[in-house]
Order: C-alpha cells, then sequence, then structure tokens
C-alpha cells in the first residue's frame, strides 16, 4: 500500500509524506485531509484524517487483496490529486 501511494502522489507538492508500518498507513498532507476523506468516501474507499487534521489515515481490513489494494490507491490518488489542485 505504501509503495503504491507513494507512486500515486509522487510530484505531488501538496503530500509531505507516506508513512506506516503494514497496513497502518497515513499521506500527510500540507493541509487538511477531509476533504480528500470526503472524495475517497464518495468513491468507494473508506478513511480517516488523523494528527492535526492533515494526515490521510488507512486502516483496511486483514482480508485485503492485491485487486481491493490497487483500486485504493488508484483512487486515494485521485482524491488526493482533485482536492489539492
Amino acid at each position: 500500500i505504501k509503495s503504491g501511494l507513494k507512486a500515486v502522489t509522487e510530484g505531488n507538492p501538496h503530500v509531505k509524506d507516506v508513512r506506516g508500518v503494514g497496513l497502518l498507513v497515513g499521506v500527510q498532507l500540507d493541509q487538511p485531509a477531509g476533504p480528500v476523506v470526503n472524495a475517497c468516501r464518495d468513491m468507494g474507499v473508506l478513511a480517516i484524517t488523523a494528527g492535526a487534521g492533515d494526515v490521510l489515515r488507512l486502516v483496511p481490513p486483514l482480508v485485503l487483496t492485491d485487486e481491493d489494494i490497487d483500486e485504493a490507491v488508484e483512487v486515494i490518488g485521485k482524491a488526493i490529486a482533485s482536492c489539492t489542485a
């Protein structure tokens, strides 16, 4: 998940960091993550904010498939791009 998110957010100046361990992953932005959370939800991916509200936090289920990961990474990349443009 982390490597996929790093790939889809590469070059976005609003993404400060992609970090985490295992399935617990966060994307730190330089602006509030709430609009990204809403955009993800509208596209079928659940995420929450963390930290000072500038981190998009993912806590996926343990039964996650490779296809689920690919879809989630794509949706999150689109949501971040649309909300930070």
